[in-house]
């Protein structure tokens, strides 16, 4: 039997620490709700599976939100400097693995006043010492 390890939470706390100070806060998964008020941008890294054996492989997104102007205009603006600084990270190396081939998505207003722009990423994670029982 194959034990297949998947190392997201060291691949997850590699890219908080490269990505910190980057934005408002940093999160994983999915976005949580945000206040009014709260936060005026805040990068969401969101890992959706790995497929593979030796070299697994997927994608990685990494959404840039940020706060709208107050006449509900994007902050076109801070959102490009937030896209230079995490596309100028690439191709970001770890341990284990490498995000490489970065390119952006227009996604536009999610009706609660924020705006994103998204890195597309391919993602490949090395699982060399996984075993077979």
């Amino acid at each position: 039997m194959r034990v297949e390890k998947f190392y997201l939470a060291e691949i997850m706390a590699d890219l908080n620490k490269r990505l910190g100070g980057k934005s408002d806060k940093i999160l994983f998964g999915f976005r949580q709700k945000v206040s009014p008020g709260r936060l005026n941008d805040f990068i969401t890294v969101i890992i959706p599976r790995l497929d593979g054996r030796v070299q697994q492989s997927g994608s990685a997104t990494i959404d840039i939100a940020c706060r709208n102007k107050a006449n509900g205009m994007e902050n076109v603006p801070r959102l490009q400097e937030l896209a230079d600084s995490v596309t100028s990270l690439f191709p970001i190396t770890g341990k284990r693995y490498a995000l490489t081939s970065p390119s952006i998505v227009l996604k536009g207003e999610d009706g609660t006043g924020f705006s994103h722009w998204l890195v597309m990423a391919r993602l490949k994670v090395n699982v060399t010492d996984s075993h077979i029982y």
